[in-house]
């Protein structure tokens, strides 16, 4: 999984078009430390069993690799069982790349930040959504979440079907 974070300047509204920009693309994933050796495992053809002994080390003890992980809002997991904090990613490449774009030489001098983000599980957390804001708070950026998703527009759209305006005659 990936995390994206893009853009969009525009001058006074957005339907009147504007420019967007690519922030962070960035891998969800973290190291894993095995406790033990991990092996390759095969298979017998004959019986369809899996084994592992005698099979090459793909981890060694002790040794960190990188793994795709879940994403949550504050929790960094642990060194078996590691999670992808959003926190985390916007201390150490968001906040410094928004900023980069703000400075008087980038791209988006002067503008104000409007930050929008989706009802997902890890964008919801309490500690995340209460660190957000006041992190956005110090830099004088603003938040504006995106209504709820899901079922309930779904819903909506079934219900009311015929008086969409691309269904009315």
């Amino acid at each position: 999984m990936a995390h994206c974070t893009v853009g969009y300047l525009f001058d006074t509204n957005v339907e009147d078009g504007g420019e967007g920009f690519l922030i962070g693309l960035h891998r969800c994933a973290n190291y894993k430390v095995p406790l033990r050796d991990v092996r390759y495992s095969s298979k017998d053809p004959e019986t369809g069993r899996i084994s592992f002994a005698g099979n090459a080390i793909k981890h060694k003890k002790g040794e960190p690799y990188l793994v795709d992980c879940n994403v949550t809002g504050m929790n960094a997991g642990t060194t078996t069982t590691p999670c992808f904090p959003l926190r985390s990613l916007w201390e150490h490449s968001l906040f410094s790349a928004i900023k980069a774009m703000l400075a008087p030489d980038g791209p988006c001098a002067g503008a104000q930040v409007i930050f929008q983000e989706d009802n997902a599980g890890p964008h919801t957390n309490h500690e995340y959504t209460a660190w957000m804001q006041e992190a956005f708070a110090q830099h004088g950026w603003k938040i504006e979440l995106q209504a709820p998703q899901g079922t309930s527009s779904i819903l909506y759209s079934l219900v009311f079907y015929e008086y969409l305006p691309c269904n009315s005659t």
